[in-house]
């Protein structure tokens, strides 16, 4: 279970550029649908977990890297900046006629920009949920 519990960690991270992008552009059913259904997939490891030290470990390391990699996701996602003045420079640098990569690459750009504000506060409640999970498993089998 370790391993699934792995691979829903790592999946998360497209899941969470997909539904930020999706989000950006105002669809918010999908959303709520999509991380229903990875919430319950995210239980299922902790419903079948053994109740040994070494099971713990693993799900403590696994937790422990998704909370530092989607907290390094939820920064980048709120700092823009450097985004920001590379579509200005872009925009500054075609004043006159904008050729067809030119105006995809701002087009990219903005899109990016938009969603990376909902990529970074999704990013930031899932670090806070690993955490949470970090938690309860430490008082779980504290004793063990």
């Amino acid at each position: 279970m370790g391993f699934f519990l792995l691979v829903i960690v790592c999946g998360l991270y497209y899941v969470v550029y997909f539904t930020s992008v999706i989000y950006s552009e105002g669809l918010k059913v999908l959303q709520l649908i999509v991380y229903a259904a990875v919430f319950i997939l995210y239980l299922i490891p902790f419903l079948f977990m053994k109740e040994d030290y070494y099971s713990m470990q693993n799900y403590m390391i696994i937790l422990n890297m998704g909370v530092g990699g989607y907290a390094w996701m939820a920064i980048k996602g709120f700092w823009t900046k450097p985004l920001k003045l590379k579509r200005e420079k872009l925009i500054k640098k075609t004043q006159g006629s904008i050729s067809e990569e030119q105006y995809e690459n701002i087009e990219s750009l903005t899109i990016i920009i938009e969603a990376a504000k909902y990529k970074g506060i999704i990013s930031m409640i899932i670090s806070f949920i690993f955490m949470v999970s970090m938690t309860n498993l430490i008082s779980l089998f504290g004793s063990v």
